[in-house]
């Protein structure tokens, strides 16, 4: 079993609809850093919930990032994930480039032993506030042994056998994450100029760390004239997740059972433009639409939750194909901005109520009231703003509107119900 925590941070011209599944990139890169060690400025890790971290409603946060360095090198650090010649090291560089971020996964059902949750990852985009932005959304499945990369179910970690078995290690133990100490179990493999290691907690089965590297052959540097001044060790690839916490998000209609209209095969399809309007102070014209549209097209329904595929297709002008993306995704009752809210529970909200707020993210999710025929969440972060539009007899998303503040203005995204 390997740990894949990979933040992918990129800059891709998008829109950020969160609830029917456009979570995409926001239209800038992540930030440089030269070592993305999380020994460097990662969040202090909460203790692991006491009770089962599978229950639903329950979000599991992690601290993630990326780095490409050079000049790489492995320095001994008991606190470190590389296991090498009977100790931990970590990884030093001279230099590279890199992002971090955060990835949060929902528990949404847990039905018959079959656990889906739904992923979403942010990209910082301000080392100093802190601030992120929704970069991206999938699902993840598993069961009561093992959600693969996230969670181990602690008898099966008691099973494992310490020592080395052909490219796996195991290694038990305290370890220290940001100054707290956890009973581990800690899973490396080792393969060709690749590593990874999955630290997990005893008690829960929680993924405390996961990181993984790949290196690239030695590098060296000459000057103008040919001498061989310095020989670094080679540039390395690594990816790490460090757990920050877990908590219950309360959805008022986590029980309610999925709507009747939802059935696999239905494709739900959205269309509209994003649109940039540029602040007055930058004297800059506002950009013209591009015209996007996203299908939303259910496989299959496991317990309360439905499996689909959401494709999203931009226009890039008369004459030419658009471009097209697909990406798995989940919905379920159980969560706050889905593909539906079921109708008969709007009732009991009020216009300015707090559905949640996220401390890590530091969005917030409250009730705008009835407009009509429709009933809105609005979700809201440090620079973005998504309002959804429910309707309140189906109790289906029929509309959105999107927007994201960045250096020029604003980027503001609207979609509209068209076919179902």
């Amino acid at each position: 079993m390997r740990s894949a925590f990979v933040l992918r941070h990129r800059p891709v011209l998008a829109a950020v609809l969160i609830a029917s599944a456009i979570a995409t990139a926001v239209g800038t890169a992540g930030p440089s850093a030269a070592d993305a060690s999380v020994h460097e400025s990662s969040p202090a890790a909460s203790p692991p919930a006491a009770t089962t971290p599978l229950a639903v409603g329950t979000r599991l946060t992690w601290q993630a990032g990326d780095a490409s360095t050079q000049g790489a090198r492995l320095v001994p650090d008991p606190n470190g994930w590389v296991w090498r010649d009977n100790q931990w090291y970590r990884i030093e560089s001279s230099g590279g480039s890199g992002g971090v971020g955060l990835q949060q996964l929902d528990i949404v059902s847990d039905a018959g032993g079959q656990i889906v949750g739904d992923l979403r990852t942010y990209v910082t985009t301000d080392l100093q506030t802190g601030v992120s932005v929704p970069s991206g959304a999938s699902v993840v499945t598993g069961d009561v042994t093992e959600i693969p990369g996230f969670w181990m179910a602690p008898e099966r970690l008691a099973a494992l056998t310490t020592g080395v078995d052909g490219n796996t290690r195991v290694v038990r133990g305290p370890r220290t994450f940001n100054g707290q100490t956890f009973d581990t179990v800690s899973i490396a493999h080792v393969g060709n100029g690749s590593y990874d290691s999955s630290s997990y907690d005893v008690a829960t089965g929680l993924l405390l760390f996961g990181g993984s590297m790949s290196a690239s052959p030695g590098v060296t540097i000459t000057d103008e004239f040919g001498n061989l001044p310095e020989t670094f060790a080679g540039s390395v690839r690594t990816q790490h997740a460090l757990f920050v916490g877990s908590r219950e998000v309360v959805v008022p209609w986590a029980d309610a059972a999925p709507p009747s209209w939802l059935r696999p095969g239905l494709t739900l399809t959205y269309r509209g433009q994003t649109t940039m309007a540029s602040a007055a102070q930058t004297g800059l014209p506002g950009l013209d639409g591009q015209q996007m549209e996203v299908s939303h097209t259910i496989d299959q329904l496991v317990g309360s939750a439905a499996l689909a595929r959401q494709v999203l297709r931009f226009s890039n002008g008369a004459g030419l194909p658009p471009t097209e993306s697909t990406t798995p995704r989940v919905y379920a009752s159980a969560m706050l901005d889905g593909l539906w809210i079921p109708a008969d529970r709007v009732a009991t909200l009020a216009a300015g109520d707090v559905l949640d707020q996220d401390p890590a993210t530091g969005r917030s999710i409250t009730f705008g009231g009835v407009q009509g025929t429709t009933a809105v969440i609005v979700n809201t972060g440090p620079s973005d703003r998504v309002e959804q539009f429910y309707d309140t007899s189906s109790g289906m998303l029929v509309a959105s509107r999107a927007t994201v503040a960045n250096a020029i203005g604003n980027q503001v995204t609207e979609l509209l119900l068209v076919s179902a």
